[in-house]
Order: structure tokens, then C-alpha cells, then sequence
């Protein structure tokens, strides 16, 4: 190989070296961009998830509240009327006066 072809080729290897880096960097940096738009598009995702999952435990507390006052209810109807023939036949005991959502304040 002539020497003059040997410093063509040398000449270009700096260029050819500059270009091929600028070229991987490009990639890289797209990809980091890429990444970046996915995790911030996850993030906003987990965010809304995470709300919505508030609400939900929000709304579920309601329910159950409810659902607990309907059986204490429920309960109460059952019972309540069978407490004088309970204590009349236990107890031999006569219940002259009840109530069953009495309250008394001092």
C-alpha cells in the first residue's frame, strides 16, 4: 500500500472515529429519553392507580360501615323482643319496662 493512501486512511480515521461515536451517543441518548418518557408514564400510571385504590378503600369502609349497622340492627330486632321471655324463664322475673336504644345522660 503507497504511503500516500496510508495517510489518506489516517487522515480519515479521526473523522470516521468522530462520526461513530456521535452516532452510538445519538442512540444512547435517544434510549435514555425513550426511558425516561416510560418511567414518567409509569409514575403518572402508579399515581392514578394509587388514587383510585383510595377511593375504592374509601368507598369499601362505607360499605362495611354500613353493612355492620344493618346487622347490629338486625340483631337488635331478633333479640330485643326475646329478652323478657329469656329473663322470665332464667330468672323467674317479670321485665316491667324496656327499651332497647335507651339512653340516659347525667
Amino acid at each position: 500500500m503507497p504511503v500516500e493512501e496510508k495517510v489518506d486512511r489516517l487522515e480519515r480515521a479521526p473523522e470516521e472515529f468522530v462520526t461513530n461515536v456521535d452516532i452510538e451517543f445519538n442512540k444512547l441518548y435517544d434510549s435514555q429519553m425513550r426511558t425516561e418518557s416510560e418511567l414518567r408514564e409509569f409514575k403518572n400510571e402508579m399515581i392514578g392507580f394509587k388514587e383510585e385504590m383510595r377511593q375504592q378503600t374509601r368507598e369499601m369502609n362505607i360499605k362495611w360501615g354500613e353493612m355492620a349497622r344493618k346487622l347490629g340492627t338486625i340483631t337488635e330486632g331478633i333479640v330485643a323482643p326475646s329478652i323478657p321471655r329469656i329473663i322470665r324463664e332464667g330468672f323467674d322475673l317479670e321485665v316491667m319496662d324496656m327499651m332497647a336504644r335507651r339512653k340516659k345522660t347525667h
